[in-house]
Formats: C-alpha cells, structure tokens, sequence
C-alpha cells in the first residue's frame, strides 16, 4: 500500500520542532501560521492552495499566533508578497 504524499504544512511542521518564532525569537511552543489565514484562501474558492503554499508559511510560537488571530501582520514584509501571489492565482482562476 502506497503512502500519502505528505503535505507543504505538514513538512513545515517537522521544521517547527526546531525552529524559533519568527516574531518574537521563542524556541519553545511553535506552531506553523499561515501569513494569509486559511479562511481568507478559502473565501478566495482556493481551498487546495492553504495547505500548499509554501511562501504563505512562517513559524510563530503560541502566543504570536495567538495574538495574529485571523487577521494578517502588516508589519511583516512578506504579508504583501504572499497576498499578491494569491490574488493572481485567484484572478486566474476565476472566469468571467
């Protein structure tokens, strides 16, 4: 029996094991975020790209995920880049 190919989010879990906040330096306690919340993709009818979207990751400890909720991080440079590239494929999925 085959096994499942592992997922973009799940690869980027095993780097959270070692890894430090990218907001705050922790070392302890880290999770995977999506820069652009998954609701957001999901409104977008881009339910596959969440978990896929490699550039739309960054490791956060508990509680700067927490205090991101499901809003987006203005202060964070790569929030523009990552909400361009969705807004692209989305306008490319989209027929009008």
């Amino acid at each position: 029996m085959k096994s499942q190919p592992k997922s973009k989010l799940h690869e980027w879990q095993n780097k959270a094991k070692d890894g430090v906040c990218t907001k705050c330096g922790q070392t302890r306690f880290l999770t995977v975020d999506h820069i652009i919340p998954v609701s957001w993709i999901v409104a977008l009818c881009l339910k596959e790209l969440a978990y896929e979207m490699e550039d739309n990751f960054q490791i956060l400890c508990k509680w700067c995920n927490a205090e991101k909720g499901n809003g987006i991080d203005v202060r964070n440079p790569k929030t523009f880049e990552v909400l361009e590239k969705i807004i692209i494929i989305a306008k490319n999925e989209v027929k009008v």
